[in-house]
Protein backbone atom coordinates (compact mmCIF):
# COMPACT_ATOMS: atom_id res chain seq x y z
CA UNK A 1 0.00 0.00 0.00
CA UNK A 2 1.29 3.42 -0.89
CA UNK A 3 -0.19 6.85 -1.15
CA UNK A 4 -1.24 9.82 0.90
CA UNK A 5 -4.61 10.65 2.43
CA UNK A 6 -4.82 14.16 3.88
CA UNK A 7 -7.01 15.38 6.74
CA UNK A 8 -9.96 16.06 4.40
CA UNK A 9 -9.80 12.59 2.83
CA UNK A 10 -8.21 13.58 -0.48
CA UNK A 11 -6.03 10.79 -1.90
CA UNK A 12 -2.92 10.59 -4.02
CA UNK A 13 -1.04 7.49 -5.12
CA UNK A 14 -2.44 3.96 -4.99
CA UNK A 15 -4.45 3.29 -1.84
CA UNK A 16 -5.31 -0.26 -0.77
CA UNK A 17 -3.65 -3.65 -0.53
CA UNK A 18 -4.34 -4.81 -4.10
CA UNK A 19 -4.25 -3.18 -7.46
CA UNK A 20 -7.65 -3.47 -9.19
CA UNK A 21 -8.94 -5.55 -12.08
CA UNK A 22 -8.66 -4.62 -15.77
CA UNK A 23 -10.95 -2.13 -17.45
CA UNK A 24 -10.71 0.54 -14.79
CA UNK A 25 -10.67 4.23 -15.68
CA UNK A 26 -9.27 5.34 -12.33
CA UNK A 27 -5.58 5.81 -11.54
CA UNK A 28 -6.20 4.37 -8.06
CA UNK A 29 -7.53 1.10 -9.54
CA UNK A 30 -4.84 0.03 -11.99
CA UNK A 31 -4.30 -3.45 -13.37
CA UNK A 32 -0.72 -3.03 -14.63
CA UNK A 33 0.77 -0.29 -12.50
CA UNK A 34 0.53 2.31 -15.26
CA UNK A 35 -2.37 4.21 -16.72
CA UNK A 36 -2.80 3.87 -20.49
CA UNK A 37 -2.43 7.16 -22.36
CA UNK A 38 -5.94 6.78 -23.80
CA UNK A 39 -7.34 6.71 -20.25
CA UNK A 40 -5.53 9.83 -19.05
CA UNK A 41 -7.46 13.04 -18.48
CA UNK A 42 -7.44 15.93 -20.94
CA UNK A 43 -4.70 18.40 -20.02
CA UNK A 44 -2.27 15.67 -18.96
CA UNK A 45 1.31 15.92 -20.26
CA UNK A 46 1.82 12.53 -21.88
CA UNK A 47 5.23 12.95 -23.52
CA UNK A 48 8.15 15.35 -23.39
CA UNK A 49 11.26 15.93 -25.44
CA UNK A 50 14.02 18.49 -25.25
CA UNK A 51 17.33 19.39 -26.77
CA UNK A 52 20.18 21.61 -25.67
CA UNK A 53 22.87 22.84 -28.05
CA UNK A 54 25.51 25.51 -28.53
CA UNK A 55 25.75 27.80 -31.51
CA UNK A 56 25.91 31.34 -32.74
CA UNK A 57 23.81 32.32 -35.73
CA UNK A 58 23.62 35.80 -37.23
CA UNK A 59 21.32 37.09 -39.96
CA UNK A 60 20.53 40.29 -41.79
CA UNK A 61 17.44 38.73 -43.41
CA UNK A 62 14.12 40.57 -43.21
CA UNK A 63 12.30 37.27 -43.90
CA UNK A 64 12.21 34.31 -41.52
CA UNK A 65 15.27 32.04 -41.38
CA UNK A 66 16.19 29.22 -38.97
CA UNK A 67 18.92 28.76 -36.39
CA UNK A 68 20.36 25.46 -37.69
CA UNK A 69 22.50 24.70 -34.62
CA UNK A 70 19.46 23.27 -32.82
CA UNK A 71 16.71 20.97 -34.10
CA UNK A 72 14.12 19.10 -32.05
CA UNK A 73 12.35 16.16 -33.68
CA UNK A 74 9.25 15.01 -31.83
CA UNK A 75 6.70 12.29 -32.60
CA UNK A 76 3.45 12.64 -30.63
CA UNK A 77 1.65 9.65 -29.13
CA UNK A 78 -1.84 10.84 -30.09
CA UNK A 79 -2.98 12.63 -33.26
CA UNK A 80 -5.42 14.80 -31.32
CA UNK A 81 -2.88 16.26 -28.85
CA UNK A 82 -1.47 19.77 -28.63
CA UNK A 83 2.26 20.37 -28.25
CA UNK A 84 3.52 23.09 -25.92
CA UNK A 85 6.87 24.41 -27.17
CA UNK A 86 9.27 26.45 -25.04
CA UNK A 87 12.67 27.86 -25.86
CA UNK A 88 15.44 29.82 -24.20
CA UNK A 89 18.58 31.36 -25.70
CA UNK A 90 20.86 34.39 -25.74
CA UNK A 91 20.23 36.98 -28.48
CA UNK A 92 21.75 40.23 -29.69
CA UNK A 93 20.66 43.12 -31.93
CA UNK A 94 23.88 44.81 -32.96
CA UNK A 95 22.56 47.96 -34.61
CA UNK A 96 19.27 49.80 -35.14
CA UNK A 97 15.87 48.12 -35.41
CA UNK A 98 14.28 44.98 -34.00
CA UNK A 99 15.09 41.28 -33.94
CA UNK A 100 12.03 38.99 -34.08
CA UNK A 101 11.92 35.33 -32.97
CA UNK A 102 9.44 32.48 -33.45
CA UNK A 103 9.30 28.70 -34.03
CA UNK A 104 9.84 26.88 -37.31
CA UNK A 105 7.87 23.66 -37.95
CA UNK A 106 7.92 21.00 -40.63
CA UNK A 107 6.43 17.51 -40.99
CA UNK A 108 5.61 15.12 -43.84
CA UNK A 109 1.94 16.15 -43.64
CA UNK A 110 2.42 19.81 -42.66
CA UNK A 111 3.51 22.64 -44.94
CA UNK A 112 6.87 24.00 -43.80
CA UNK A 113 6.29 27.16 -41.75
CA UNK A 114 9.04 29.51 -40.56
CA UNK A 115 6.70 31.36 -38.18
CA UNK A 116 4.05 29.04 -36.74
CA UNK A 117 2.69 31.91 -34.63
CA UNK A 118 1.23 33.40 -37.81
CA UNK A 119 0.96 37.08 -38.68
CA UNK A 120 -1.30 38.88 -36.21
CA UNK A 121 0.26 42.29 -36.94
CA UNK A 122 1.44 44.28 -38.77
CA UNK A 123 -0.49 43.43 -41.92
CA UNK A 124 2.76 43.26 -43.92
CA UNK A 125 4.24 40.52 -41.72
CA UNK A 126 4.64 39.18 -38.23
CA UNK A 127 6.67 40.14 -35.23
CA UNK A 128 6.74 36.47 -34.14
CA UNK A 129 6.66 35.46 -30.49
CA UNK A 130 9.49 37.59 -29.07
CA UNK A 131 11.19 40.85 -30.03
CA UNK A 132 14.29 42.64 -28.84
CA UNK A 133 14.96 46.25 -29.82
CA UNK A 134 18.19 48.15 -30.33
CA UNK A 135 17.78 51.29 -28.25
CA UNK A 136 21.00 53.27 -27.96
CA UNK A 137 23.61 50.53 -27.83
CA UNK A 138 24.02 46.92 -28.85
CA UNK A 139 21.30 44.97 -27.04
CA UNK A 140 22.13 41.62 -25.44
CA UNK A 141 19.25 39.67 -23.98
CA UNK A 142 18.26 36.30 -22.66
CA UNK A 143 15.12 35.38 -24.62
CA UNK A 144 12.46 32.80 -23.79
CA UNK A 145 8.97 32.21 -25.17
CA UNK A 146 6.39 29.49 -25.66
CA UNK A 147 3.78 28.46 -28.19
CA UNK A 148 0.93 25.94 -28.05
CA UNK A 149 1.00 24.07 -31.36
CA UNK A 150 -2.58 22.86 -31.98
CA UNK A 151 -1.30 20.19 -34.43
CA UNK A 152 -3.83 21.06 -37.11
CA UNK A 153 -2.47 18.18 -39.22
CA UNK A 154 -4.07 15.81 -36.65
CA UNK A 155 -1.47 13.07 -37.03
CA UNK A 156 1.34 11.26 -35.26
CA UNK A 157 3.92 12.10 -37.93
CA UNK A 158 7.36 13.19 -36.74
CA UNK A 159 7.54 16.99 -36.28
CA UNK A 160 10.67 19.09 -36.71
CA UNK A 161 10.96 22.27 -34.63
CA UNK A 162 13.64 24.98 -34.76
CA UNK A 163 14.11 28.57 -33.60
CA UNK A 164 13.39 31.07 -36.38
CA UNK A 165 14.35 34.73 -36.57
CA UNK A 166 14.46 37.82 -38.75
CA UNK A 167 15.48 41.45 -38.46
CA UNK A 168 13.22 44.43 -39.09
CA UNK A 169 15.74 46.48 -41.03
CA UNK A 170 18.41 44.31 -42.65
CA UNK A 171 20.87 44.94 -39.82
CA UNK A 172 22.38 42.05 -37.84
CA UNK A 173 20.31 40.01 -35.36
CA UNK A 174 21.69 36.92 -33.59
CA UNK A 175 20.53 33.76 -31.85
CA UNK A 176 22.98 31.98 -29.57
CA UNK A 177 26.33 32.87 -28.06
CA UNK A 178 28.64 30.07 -29.16
CA UNK A 179 29.75 27.88 -26.27
CA UNK A 180 29.07 30.60 -23.67
CA UNK A 181 25.35 29.85 -23.32
CA UNK A 182 23.16 27.00 -24.52
CA UNK A 183 20.09 27.10 -26.71
CA UNK A 184 17.14 24.92 -25.71
CA UNK A 185 13.84 23.75 -27.15
CA UNK A 186 11.36 21.66 -25.14
CA UNK A 187 8.17 20.02 -26.38
CA UNK A 188 5.39 18.76 -24.09
CA UNK A 189 2.55 16.77 -25.59
CA UNK A 190 -0.73 17.65 -23.91
CA UNK A 191 -3.70 15.33 -24.26
CA UNK A 192 -6.88 17.08 -25.43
Amino acid sequence: MSGIVNSTGARSGVIGTTVGAGGSTSASDLDSGTLAVERMAAGTIIKTGSIFAFGDFATTSTTWVVQDDITLTFTPLLASSNILLTTSFFARKLTSGDAHYSFYKNASDFTEDYNIAGAPYPASGSYGLATINYAAASVKSSVSYQWLDPMTEDSISEKTYKISLKTSDGETATCGQGTAQSLSITAMEIKT
